[in-house]
């Protein structure tokens, strides 16, 4: 049986290689063709931790992985190292109770926890008060609100990722506004 792991670079302001996401994919096209994606989260996970390490995906720098609500329920991210990965909590999970303390306890462990696909709403200021990277689709918001949450969020200490930038001037204009790490 194959595996297929794809990474994504995520770069810091100087161009270098902060991180990869680490994404599964089902074979060789770029994309996840299943409805389950606690089953690519885990996916990821269980290569990371039997098929391949993740220095060998990533080298020195960190792993992003995907987190689904049960991934982070059941601890699964704790069988990672914490100083090569960072959680990426889907923007599909609640914030309820339950996962709160689940992502207190990853960061309690010493793991950076990002929060994907970033809209702003009050039910996520627990998850905020935890995050240290706040990912902003830069193809899915409009420029007003990438300038909002970054000056909403820099001010708190959390690093802005801007993802899906395209263009050199999108990287500038993101930069421009105080993000610090771009995809």
């Amino acid at each position: 049986m194959e595996h297929f792991i794809a990474r994504q670079p995520i770069f810091d302001t100087r161009g270098r290689v902060y991180a990869y996401e680490l994404l599964f994919r089902s074979g060789l096209h770029n994309y996840f063709d299943s409805d389950d994606p606690d089953h690519a989260a885990a996916s990821v996970i269980a290569n990371s931790n039997l098929l391949f390490s993740l220095t060998e995906m990533t080298g020195s720098t960190r792993a992003f992985i995907n987190c689904t609500r049960r991934v982070l329920l059941e601890d699964l991210m704790t069988t990672l190292p914490r100083q090569q990965t960072v959680v990426e909590i889907l923007e599909d999970v609640e914030p309820d109770g339950p996962l709160i303390a689940a992502c207190q306890h990853l960061k309690s462990e010493g793991y950076l926890l990002a929060l994907d696909d970033f809209v702003y709403h009050k039910n996520y200021e627990p998850l905020l008060k935890l995050a240290d990277i706040v990912k902003v689709d830069f193809l899915l918001s409009s420029v007003e609100e990438q300038q909002r949450l970054a000056r909403l969020l820099i001010p708190r200490g959390i690093r802005m990722l801007a993802e899906k930038v395209e263009t050199h001037e999108v990287y500038e204009q993101a930069k421009g506004m105080g993000y610090q790490l771009f995809q």
